[in-house]
């Protein structure tokens, strides 16, 4: 850990959070933040940057169906309940410019029979001008490899005071058959072959306490779609192409 009180920096290296059995929940290899001298002028806290390189984050969800998370968020509070005020408003923040590169995402089920595992990987997120300050729009990109081999896109704009969004969704080449690990013990059939697209444009809203999302513009297409009975070489479905545009979706119509 280096801190230069007088940049106002901090830069973290190789950190690795366990748990006490050892599994691990986190590791960073680097963290730098530069917090800016601006933030007496605005009164609130301005990060100019925020970089985290090779995050490897683990979510696990145990047998009772609590996740390593949560279980870490209340010893920190110590085991106190979350007081919820939606009165209060957040801490005042900016932040100038965060990127998050090479990182992973792993989430494991264990409250089900049969443990199922999922990582997405790498995880690339850049953030700009985004702020807790009212009326404030910052702008972000994302992009990540999906299990399987699909690709995720998502980039737009963002208000987090109120909270909305609006931008561009691409998903390509998303193998469902990724993650049939999570849901194998509801559906008696094997893995699905096949592969989903989805193009689309999305508004999110959340500022009336209600979530208000629509997609418009959509473009759906999956290929070499198969559904077989564990062991059976006969599909029960076999579709080569499914294609539809100007797909569109109203949450709340």
């Amino acid at each position: 850990v280096r801190i230069n009180p007088f940049l106002l920096t901090l830069e973290v290296d190789d950190f690795r959070p366990a748990e006490a059995n050892g599994s691990p929940i986190a590791s960073v290899h680097r963290l730098f933040v530069d917090l800016s001298a601006t933030s007496v002028l605005h009164w609130a806290w301005v990060f100019s940057d925020i970089a985290i390189d090779g995050l490897d984050l683990h979510v696990v969800t145990d047998p009772p169906g609590q996740t390593n998370l949560a279980k870490l968020a209340d010893v920190l509070r110590g085991n106190k309940p979350a007081a919820a005020d939606p009165s209060s408003a957040p801490p005042r923040m900016l932040f100038g410019h965060v990127e998050l590169s090479r990182s992973s995402l792993t989430y494991t089920d264990l409250s089900q029979p049969s443990p199922a595992s999922a990582t997405l990987a790498p995880i690339d997120i850049r953030l700009d001008q985004v702020a807790t300050l009212p009326d404030r729009t910052g702008k972000y990109a994302i992009q990540a490899r999906l299990p399987g081999g699909g690709t995720l896109a998502w980039r737009g704009t963002l208000f987090l005071r109120p909270l909305a969004s609006q931008g561009e969704l691409a998903i390509d080449d998303f193998k469902p058959a990724a993650l049939w690990t999570f849901v194998q013990g509801d559906v008696r059939l094997a893995p699905p072959e096949g592969g989903v697209t989805l193009h689309t444009s999305y508004r999110f809203d959340f500022s009336g306490g209600r979530p208000q999302l629509v997609l418009s513009g959509g473009n759906l297409r999956v290929a070499g779609l198969a559904l077989r009975q564990p062991g059976a070489g006969q599909p029960l479905l076999a579709l080569e192409k499914v294609a539809a545009s100007g797909v569109g979706l109203d949450l709340q119509r």
